[in-house]
């Protein structure tokens, strides 16, 4: 019979989002074996051990660890608490696993939030600070918020990063996130409220295949190199009585850390130095006339007697010596070694985790014009300002993103003016003439000629030369010159210049309203308004 045909070839298959496993990050679990061996927050049933225990939710180094609950009020007692004689299975600040779909239930009381710390530990009770994990808050709609401290890296709400926008075509999302720290507590956070329009939640089955409704009123943590954090739940009033968590969920994307850089290798060890060269042999004097030729030697060792050296001619009488040279001029001192502020601000963009640092970097060195910026959640800056001064340079940060209502990026571009200054104090602005003390008149340097004025008044980042440079996702989405490919960093196609000569674009026409899915983005264009639950142009006055 003829030999079998071969299968056909498999169809390709997208790139995938990386995995924890590409990251070598820890994956929190609450199915089995997991279990719940104490469950006392805020002391809520008795005045010892005020702590709920989550047992075998993960495994690193080798041993299981747990998670450990505990009130993040003064000495861990949180009165809104209720017992279980008083609460039965839902009293507020008890939990409960849902060992099927790997969640936890968090009840809450009305009008109250529970402020809650999340430890890792081993049996011991020593503490296991995990490399990188993800944490998701989810479920959480009719009038429940959620609070969170400053401890993550980055969070992801809905469909968009550091920012609440609906998963796929979904308009209802969480709303927020707003500047908050709950009463008994100093540390700040960040709220996210629930949309009036969400009054329930579909059951979460799967953390890891939530729908696009589950998603959007969701959020998912990113934290590396914590063995705790802090959360809170909060309820406004008596909507939903419960928030559930898991760990990792499909809600974002996972962002890898960037890979430690390679040790250098060691030096070369020297040549080996070549051996000194034999003396060369002595030559005998000349015969004198008539005298006969010695012997050769009878061995290398013997040499013959020296001879008498002929007599030397007379010298002829030495030039009377030269008058002494005068000392060289002393050469003139040395210039002292310009300020390289270029190497501060590359070591600046360098330390910084987002790019919103490196607009911090980059506002210190050069300052900043007012005016439309076109960088990732920037908005319109109101005026110019001035380089080289930590004052101006915060300012220009909070003007920079304050229309996106993030307070986390405000704070992470503060970042990159801190360090500009501690390490770059002397990049200041040149002294004008009239500051410049008196020297000898010499021919004035003209000044650079100005860039010619670009479409956009603010200075952009600077683009990166080669994209490919960068090997992670993270770092790579950072530069706007730079784009994720094909698990490759690639350069973005470079967009048509501007003619001089055109025209200024015409205003956006009514129809354009329609490309704005959420309520907020809606109602910061001043020529659109929100109306059943679309975004539609305002009639004409």
């Amino acid at each position: 019979p003829p030999p079998p045909s071969p299968p056909p070839p498999s169809p390709p298959t997208s790139s995938p989002a990386p995995s924890l496993s590409e990251c070598d990050a820890v994956t929190i679990t609450f199915g089995a074996p997991a279990g719940i061996s104490h469950n006392n927050v805020g002391g809520r049933n008795s005045a010892s051990d005020k702590y709920a225990l989550i047992d075998k939710v993960g495994t690193f180094d080798g041993q299981h660890y747990n998670l450990k609950l505990t009130s993040a009020l003064a000495n861990g007692d949180d009165p809104n608490c209720k017992s279980d004689a008083e609460g039965g299975a839902e009293a507020p600040c008890s939990i409960a696993i849902n060992s099927a779909s790997g969640t936890v239930d968090f009840f809450i009381r009305k009008k109250e939030i529970h402020p809650v710390t999340f430890s890792f530990e081993f049996d011991s009770g020593d503490p296991v600070t995990l490399p990188l994990y993800s944490f998701s808050v989810f479920d959480v709609g009719n009038e429940e918020y959620l609070w969170a401290a400053a401890e993550h890296d980055t969070y992801f709400c809905g469909g968009c990063e550091t920012s609440c926008c609906g998963a796929g075509n979904e308009t209802d999302h969480l709303q927020g996130p707003t500047s908050h720290s709950p009463d008994g507590m100093t540390a700040s956070g960040l709220r996210w409220d629930a949309d009036p329009d969400v009054t329930s939640v579909d059951d979460v089955t799967d953390p890891l295949s939530m729908t696009d409704e589950q998603q959007s009123n969701s959020v998912r943590f990113i934290y590396s190199d914590r063995s705790s954090f802090t959360l809170g739940f909060g309820r406004s009033s008596s909507g939903g009585n419960r928030q559930q968590f898991a760990g990792e969920t499909n809600v974002g994307a996972l962002i890898c850390p960037p890979p430690s850089p390679p040790s250098p290798p060691p030096p070369s060890p020297p040549p080996p130095s070549p051996p000194p060269s034999p003396p060369l042999p002595s030559l005998p004097p000349p015969l004198s006339p008539g005298q006969i030729a010695p012997p050769p030697p009878s061995s290398p060792l013997s040499s013959p007697p020296p001879s008498p050296p002929p007599p030397s001619a007379p010298s002829p009488a030495s030039p009377p010596p030269l008058p002494p040279s005068p000392p060289p001029p002393s050469p003139p001192p040395p210039s002292p070694p310009p300020v390289d502020c270029d190497a501060v601000y590359s070591n600046c963009r360098n330390e910084q985790d987002y790019s919103k640092g490196d607009n911090g970097c980059l506002a210190y060195k050069r300052g900043w014009s007012g005016g439309s910026n076109n960088c990732h959640n920037c908005g319109t800056t109101t005026r110019d300002y001035v380089c080289c001064d930590l004052t101006e340079c915060r300012a220009a940060c909070t003007d920079l993103y304050d229309d996106a209502g993030t307070p986390l990026n405000i704070e992470r571009c503060m970042q990159g003016c801190t360090y500009m200054d501690v390490h770059g104090s002397h990049c200041k602005a040149p002294p004008s003439p009239s500051q410049s003390p008196q020297s000898p008149p010499s021919p004035p340097t003209p000044p650079p000629t100005p860039p010619p004025p670009s479409s956009s008044s603010s200075p952009s980042p600077p683009a990166d030369s080669d994209c490919s440079t960068f090997t992670t996702k993270k770092k790579c989405q950072q530069r706007e010159s730079c784009r994720w490919k094909k698990k490759k960093c690639v350069a973005r196609p470079s967009p048509p210049p501007p003619s001089v000569s055109s025209p200024p674009p015409p205003p956006p026409s009514p129809e354009d309203c329609s490309i704005f899915t959420t309520k907020k983005k809606c109602k910061q264009r001043e020529a659109c308004r929100w109306k059943k639950k679309k975004c539609v142009a305002r009639p004409s006055p």
